[in-house]
């Protein structure tokens, strides 16, 4: 869902890339809040692109699972974890400066001009991160790209959430529950 709706939203210029395990890798929280985790660096890469001019834009996600062991877990900050979900955002733009680095998670910090970002984005995916138990971190250098990682406890299996029985089915085709998006990021407001 997120990959369809950076294909519809970003410049078509920017190769998306995507590479996923074999097997579906479980991550126990908020899919809502964790796929603005990620649409937040995403955007970012992709502002960093087109702002640079990049000749061949590409943003990869990289998803791996990292073995439990208790080097990997401490390592990660995730002690107690029964797995790592490794979620990797590269992207080939103008890379960032040891102090650009530095800021990036503080609350309103922006690199972008003035009515272009307000320095949420990547402070609020920090948050959401580790609200779900998790660690992030960044790589980048000047010329050379950025590459965040969110590491996030895994999980061998899932149980699905009951189901409210005080609600009644909706007919075939209608959807009971409405979600409204109020976002100043015209690229997230997908129709």
């Amino acid at each position: 869902r997120t990959m369809a709706i950076c294909r519809r939203a970003f410049d078509r210029r920017i190769e998306l890339v995507a590479t996923l395990p074999q097997e579906p890798v479980i991550v126990v929280g908020d899919p809502t809040q964790l796929e603005q985790a990620l649409l937040n660096i995403l955007i970012n890469a992709r502002d960093a692109l087109m702002e640079a001019q990049v000749e061949q834009p590409l943003v990869r996600i990289e998803v791996t699972q990292i073995p439990a062991s208790a080097d990997n877990l401490r390592i990660h900050g995730l002690a107690g974890a029964g797995g790592i979900t490794s979620i990797r955002i590269t992207d080939n733009g103008p890379g960032m400066s040891a102090h650009t680095r530095s800021r990036i998670y503080e609350p309103f910090f922006t690199t972008k001009g003035v009515g272009k970002g307000t320095g949420l984005g990547l402070s609020t995916s920090l948050a959401i991160v580790k609200d779900h138990g998790g660690s992030m971190d960044c790589a980048s250098q000047p010329g050379r790209g950025t590459a965040f990682t969110m590491y996030l406890p895994a999980s061998d299996a899932v149980t699905p959430a009951p189901k409210n029985r005080a609600e009644p089915d909706a007919p075939p085709g209608e959807n009971p529950h409405a979600i409204l998006v109020v976002d100043d990021e015209e690229t997230v407001r997908v129709p």
